[in-house]
């Protein structure tokens, strides 16, 4: 499973669609991912893909789709921070 995948699915566990339904175009606050969640959905990618994000880099106003998140995981997992 690469880190897009593991990003999904657990984007997935805390919303209220699958991992199958889920697409990047999808809006956090339309799959059921309000402000708690998304704490805690920012928590579970730094621990299950092992990464630190930046606290500058988590502004919610910014982070409003999967897409979104999607892309600055990727940074990090890339970068292997």
């Amino acid at each position: 499973m690469d880190y897009k995948e593991k990003v999904i699915d657990i984007i997935s566990e805390l919303s209220v669609v699958s991992d199958n339904e889920i697409d990047t175009k999808d809006k956090f606050s339309d799959i059921g991912v309000d402000s708690i969640k998304f704490v805690e959905l920012i928590l579970n990618l730094e621990d299950k893909l092992n990464i630190k994000f930046d606290d500058g880099e988590l502004d919610p106003s910014k982070l409003i789709t999967v897409k979104n998140i999607l892309e600055l995981t990727e940074k990090y997992v890339l970068a292997g921070i």
